[in-house]
């Protein structure tokens, strides 16, 4: 059976849709990226998931050999397998083997300082955690950070864009777990894109139903996460939000459920025989958009008394 979690999954591709964006602007290939996730519930995990899996897709490499690339950190600091039973079963897929003695403790500027990351993930809802110093330390070392201060509500976010975008000198590339205006930082200003799992989950179920998948595939979801990505604003000027608007998430749902369904086809999991083929996907597009519902309804008139 065709199913997935919009927490995780949905969370996971919409993330990984901002990453790729972020990887484009800042001229960082997906293979070579190093990814740092603070916090490893659901959310965390779900995204590591999916980048790990995308990675893995486009590397060739096996998902084993992905997780050299990701570090994952929760309450406990770097995820290791020697903290055993104190792992969930997600968790336990991202623990790494060991931590070498001379490259620090196990918290989060420990592992900044020594892994150097591309990528820093927030899903932890402490707020404030990623410090200046921690923010300024990955600077020193990549040319655009990729910071991704997700936890909800507002107040809960481990670093606001404003002070991220001060520490870096302008070069944070940021998406976040809810709106934010965008930033002026000497007199440029740049767009903050929200991750909002809304953009992905709807074209990714409407892909399913209609090509009548019988399950959801890891390059679906991969599938998805980059039609989102061929929509951000960011590919044309590296100063606006790496993900389009969530008001524009009827024609995204087309765009991505076209993704799903495609590589659905490709890998023989669809039991719907009329879908299109053309060459250019237009009428493929079309397909999805005359059954998708819309919200409209004939006026109530009320019969005079």
């Amino acid at each position: 059976m065709a199913c997935f979690n919009d927490d995780i999954q949905g969370t996971g591709c919409v993330t990984l849709a901002a990453l790729l964006a972020a990887l484009q602007v800042s001229k960082v290939k997906l293979t070579d990226v190093r990814v740092v996730c603070f916090g490893a519930g659901s959310a965390g995990t779900g995204i590591a998931a999916q980048i790990r899996d995308a990675i893995a897709a486009e590397s060739k490499k096996s998902k084993d050999e992905v997780l050299k690339q990701i570090w994952c950190i929760d309450k406990q600091g770097l995820l290791l397998k020697s903290q055993g039973d104190h792992l969930t079963s997600a968790q336990s897929a991202f623990a790494r083997g060991d931590w070498p003695e001379d490259q620090g403790d196990l918290d989060l500027y420990s592992v900044v300082k020594s892994v150097k990351p591309h990528v820093l993930i927030g899903t932890s809802t402490k707020a404030g955690a990623f410090t200046e110093q921690i923010i300024r330390e990955m600077a020193r070392h990549v040319e655009h950070p990729i910071i991704f201060p997700l936890s909800n509500p507002t107040r809960l976010h481990e670093a606001q864009p404003k002070d991220v975008m001060e520490w870096t000198g302008g070069k944070a590339l940021i998406a976040t777990g809810s709106p934010f205006p965008p930033v002026e930082y000497k007199g440029t200003e740049m767009g903050i894109a929200e991750c909002n799992n809304s953009t992905a989950f709807p074209g990714i179920g409407l892909g399913v139903i209609l090509s009548r998948a019988r399950l959801l595939s890891d390059k679906m979801l991969v599938a998805a996460s980059k039609a989102l990505t061929a929509q951000s604003p960011a590919l044309r000027d590296p100063n606006k939000p790496l993900l389009a608007d969530i008001e524009d998430v009827r024609e995204l749902s087309v765009k991505v459920a076209k993704a799903v369904i495609d590589t659905a086809v490709k890998e023989g999991l669809t039991q719907q025989e009329e879908i299109p083929s053309g060459a250019n996907g237009n009428e493929l597009e079309e397909w999805i958009r005359v059954q998708m519902w819309r919200a409209e309804y004939r006026p109530l008139l009320r019969r005079r008394s």
